[in-house]
């Protein structure tokens, strides 16, 4: 089994973190200035840091609209094969949690596939392709 770097867990870990918190320039620098994310659970192309961080604001502009608040649990992370030229390709999981006055609930389970950056300067996602697993386990996300 191959072991997932550290600074490939810790990356993960910022991006969840600071798109909790919403703190979108954060996020927005753990991609690349180039980076293409390619999420069919929305079924949106992304092109770019800017676009990328800038997607992220609406969508947590919509959800505090509708008086929810998101949670990003990502899980299950590995390597699809041995780190080559200085790029990773990992694989991971993630639960998306809905929080609002009428209760919390699984909003979504998504399998994130990366290609990340580890060498010249911190690690940054290059590539990231997400796509729904399935419905999420027990009842659906309250609604506000």
């Amino acid at each position: 089994m191959t072991v997932v770097p550290d600074q490939v867990r810790e990356l993960l870990a910022v991006q969840c973190q600071a798109i909790d918190r919403g703190d979108f320039k954060e996020y927005g620098r753990t991609f690349a200035v180039d980076a293409v994310f390619d999420n069919r659970a929305a079924g949106a192309v992304l092109t770019g840091r800017e676009q990328i961080g800038a997607s992220a604001v609406r969508h947590a502009a919509a959800r505090r609209a509708q008086g929810a608040v998101l949670r990003h649990y990502m899980f299950g992370t590995g390597l699809a094969g041995p780190v080559r030229d200085g790029i990773a390709e990992v694989t991971s999981t993630t639960l998306i949690v809905c929080s609002t006055a009428a209760g919390v609930a699984p909003l979504a389970v998504l399998s994130c596939r990366d290609r990340i950056a580890l060498a010249d300067g911190p690690p940054r996602v290059l590539h990231r392709l997400v796509d729904v697993v399935g419905p999420p386990p027990g009842p659906t996300a309250p609604r506000a």
